[in-house]
């Protein structure tokens, strides 16, 4: 029947036969020899007498004085083990070999020198667990008998354990590593790194003929500062079509300022480029109704503005600019244009600590765009764009919405 003890040197758990009580066995994991505990009392099964500390000199009496001897003795369990005995304490040799001259101790038998013990006294096991393994000095051992010394076997369930335990670190390690990448990792974009130049065009514009703001607003929903001057540009790029569509737009925002807030419009056109009405006007609906005619194209009744030609957009800017109070934002109103001199109109407005809201109607392509972004980022501040990109998509804000009168 096997027995369970634990390895005195790298405290693991393994199993050995009870027929090896006594003796001593090598450890499947750490290879340390250690001395299998006795079970219980030291004396024989066979009722004989008790096993001495020390080797007695000359042979027994009689063959039987030796078979009370426990079977828990030293190499009488490893078999082809041999005891070394070293100087003046040689007792016996191997057989055919001469005598020493000088010996004064009488020859001790091969069997009697297995039966040296090499555990400790009965007393000494007294008080060890009986599943703790008993360390054994091997310094006195040859290679030969080390060699012959069996092999614990190991319990495969402590190995389980051990492999359950990794597994479950593993898990956590990789949980954790998943987490943090969640947590502390930005998704990238990938139009991002396709067209890395690209200007960041927002998306899903407002409604910019929507009425009902509570705040002053252009676009719908972004908020401006007052003083405010809108520029309209009126050159060949906007057209009949789309001038109606920005003076609707300025006209929403207007309404959306209140009596208490001021505001101008300057409208680009190819002969000339001025403050309509001359001076800034309180907002509102009063507001609205006391600059609706002069907004007007020359083609409608009692219209002032001529539509087509080149205009200057940087004139337009340094008028909206010399406007007096000095206005907090410039919403400049452009349509399917190339912005000529970005830097130079964004050097004025960043000069005046004015915020640029750029409004565009349409858009035809790339070189356009890089024009705008270049403006927007230029005048710095909360400078913004806001790019409707198709004619279509306006028409269709313009139909749904109460546009005023």
């Amino acid at each position: 029947m096997a027995t369970k003890i634990r390895c005195s040197e790298c405290r693991k758990k393994v199993s050995v036969d009870e027929a090896f009580a006594g003796s001593m066995c090598r450890c499947p994991y750490c290879k340390a020899i250690v001395m299998v505990p006795k079970l219980g009392d030291t004396s024989s099964k066979s009722g004989g007498t008790s096993r001495p500390a020390t080797p007695t000199t000359g042979r027994p009496s009689s063959p039987t004085a030796r078979s009370g001897v426990s079977s828990g003795t030293g190499f009488k369990n490893v078999i082809g083990a041999r005891p070394i005995i070293k100087g003046s304490e040689q007792d016996s040799r191997r057989p055919g070999a001469p005598k020493a001259p000088d010996s004064k101790r009488s020859q001790m038998s091969m069997e009697q020198l297995l039966d040296i013990p090499l555990s400790p006294p009965t007393s000494a096991l007294q008080g060890q667990v009986p599943s703790e393994a008993i360390p054994v000095d091997t310094s006195k051992f040859s290679a030969e008998q080390l060699a012959a010394i069996p092999m614990a076997n190991p319990i495969l369930f402590q190995g389980i354990v051990s492999l359950v335990l990794i597994v479950i670190m593993l898990l956590m390690t990789g949980a954790c590593v998943y987490l943090g990448v969640r947590i502390f990792s930005k998704p990238v974009d990938s139009t991002t790194e396709t067209f890395p130049v690209e200007p960041d065009i927002p998306s899903g514009p407002a409604n910019p003929f929507k009425l009902g703001a509570s705040s002053p607003v252009v676009c719908g929903d972004v908020q401006i500062e007052t003083p405010v001057v809108y520029c309209i540009d009126a050159g060949a790029d906007m057209g009949y079509d789309i001038y109606p569509l920005a003076r609707a737009a300025v006209a929403s925002s207007i309404i959306s300022l209140g009596d208490s807030r001021k505001f101008g419009v300057v409208v680009l056109q190819d002969d000339h480029t001025e403050l309509i009405g001359g001076e800034m006007l309180s907002g509102g609906w009063g507001g609205y109704r006391a600059i609706k005619a002069t907004m007007q194209p020359t083609d409608e009744t009692g219209g002032t503005v001529s539509i087509g030609g080149a205009t200057d957009l940087m004139l337009g800017i340094q008028k909206a600019l010399a406007c007096k109070p000095q206005p907090k934002t410039i919403v400049l109103i452009i349509s399917c244009r190339y912005i000529e001199y970005p830097k130079a109109i964004a050097a004025a407005i960043k000069k005046s600590d004015a915020i640029l809201v750029l409004v565009v109607f349409g858009i035809e392509n790339d070189e356009q765009i890089k024009a705008v972004d270049v403006l927007v980022k230029e005048a710095g501040g909360n400078s913004q764009s806001i790019i409707y990109e198709t004619k279509d998509e306006l028409a269709d804000m313009y139909s749904n919405s109460a546009v005023p009168e």
